[in-house]
């Protein structure tokens, strides 16, 4: 049997400050995963729509990007690493809605209604607290990505482990 195909996405601006730690993530995972079989890195860029139409031919997706804390949940902190399924992922209400700028969430949504059968999607969020212009990662973002590189080394083990069996 041959080994699963794996999607792994980094999202966001990397001149928007914390807003590029999934790229960032990306980066360091390019070194760590150079010679790994049937495993594709992907830059996202701020395009959610790309996933619509690579994620279909892969077994399993990740997908690594920045998030920020809700006035509601002011328990996560800057550099904080969240791993979840796409199913517990929702669109923002009162978001807008426009070719360029589809949440993640809307994304989904928007495959759902298109019945596209996706295959297994996973995220790794980092939270995060500067997004502004020109700004590098804060500190904690940037202390957060060796542990992103971790995580998403060992759900690529596992998944192989799990698929390719």
């Amino acid at each position: 049997m041959s080994d699963p195909r794996v999607l792994v996405m980094g999202f966001g601006s990397p001149l928007r400050g914390d807003d590029g730690a999934g790229a960032a993530a990306l980066e360091r995972l390019r070194a760590a995963l150079a010679q790994q079989p049937g495993v594709d890195l992907v830059d996202g860029g701020v395009r959610g729509l790309d996933l619509l139409e690579r994620a279909p031919d892969y077994d399993r997706v990740i997908l690594i990007d920045a998030a920020r804390a809700h006035a509601t949940a002011p328990a996560w902190r800057a550099g904080q690493i969240v791993h979840l399924p796409s199913t517990s992922v929702r669109p923002r209400a009162g978001a807008l809605v426009s070719l360029h700028g589809l949440d993640l969430g809307a994304t989904l949504e928007l495959a759902r209604a298109l019945h596209l059968v996706l295959p297994p999607v996973e995220l790794v969020l980092i939270f995060v607290e500067d997004t502004g212009v020109g700004q590098p990662l804060s500190p904690s973002v940037a202390g957060a990505l060796d542990a992103v590189v971790s995580l998403v080394k060992a759900r690529i083990e596992e998944i192989v482990q799990a698929v390719g069996a």
